[in-house]
């Protein structure tokens, strides 16, 4: 993980809704295809996205250990 993702992650766990934006964007691509290879339903992955998506926002305040660069 490079260090521009570990700041947005920080920032994020702040609930920088900016931050935590900008990580959705850089990880939904593989999220979708995760979940299209899973559930095999359009709607069904667009459903378990959103409430990811949600949960992940919910928690973000979680600490996550991270590995030092």
């Amino acid at each position: 993980m490079n260090i521009e993702t570990r700041l947005l992650i920080k920032k994020a766990q702040q609930h920088d809704e900016e931050a935590f934006s900008k990580l959705i964007d850089l990880f939904l691509k593989d999220m979708y295809r995760t979940a299209i290879a899973i559930l095999a339903n359009e709607e069904d992955a667009g459903d378990a996205l959103q409430d990811t998506i949600l949960s992940c926002w919910e928690k973000m305040n979680i600490h996550v250990q991270m590995e030092e660069p």
